[in-house]
């Protein structure tokens, strides 16, 4: 991004310390920002989830509770994707006040086993690379592991379910199980503030 940002033209060159010096200032902005999570940082990844995409899961989330015998409040919902943590005061509107939405690696959280106790996964992941990929894998280990077996919904753009990656990843019997919700109109995602200002 600092590439398109910075074009030089024969104006520009006038006065390359003048340049120099903003070229640092966006460097040290870009800094800041990555230094305050646990996690390699997207830009393009990181727009919090609207309160209206919670709100049309609400009536699933509420049957997920009483199967479990538990209220809004005490289900345990974990989202493994940190985004800026918008995830905890928007379910906190709705009742869903138990939410795990730590500053933390999810992949590093996998590796050394460090994944919370909860009662159902609810993210919408970063669509960027392989995470998606990663996440249908996680999602497979959680879904088939009897003493693991737990719920997740995950916000994902539709054509998801069309890839190769797709069936890969969670194998044949989890991915025929699956079920899909399609919201009314489209969700409209806001980037944090840092990165509007980046």
């Amino acid at each position: 991004m600092i590439g398109d940002v910075y074009h030089t033209t024969a104006a520009d060159n006038v006065d390359t310390s003048q340049n120099e010096s903003k070229k640092q200032k966006l460097n040290n902005d870009n800094d800041t920002s990555s230094s305050r999570f646990a996690f390699k940082v997207d830009d393009t990844d990181h727009c919090e989830t609207p309160l209206k995409a919670y709100q049309d899961i609400v009536d699933i989330l509420d049957q997920l509770a009483r199967s479990l015998h538990k209220s809004r409040s005490t289900l345990i919902i974990y989202d493994p994707y940190y985004c800026d943590g918008g995830i905890k005061t928007k379910l906190a509107s709705l009742g869903f006040t138990n939410v795990i939405n730590n500053n933390s690696d999810f992949y590093v959280d996998i590796s050394k086993k460090n994944i919370p106790q909860y009662d159902v996964l609810l993210t919408n992941p970063p669509y960027s690379g392989v995470q998606i990929g990663k996440l249908l894998g996680y999602c497979k280990q959680i879904a088939t592991t009897t003493d693991n077996n737990k719920p997740y919904l995950l916000l994902l753009p539709h054509y998801v379910y069309t890839k190769d990656y797709y069936q890969l990843m969670l194998g044949k019997e989890v991915s025929s199980s699956m079920f899909f919700l399609v919201p009314m109109s489209r969700y409209n995602y806001v980037p944090p503030s840092w990165v509007e200002a980046e």
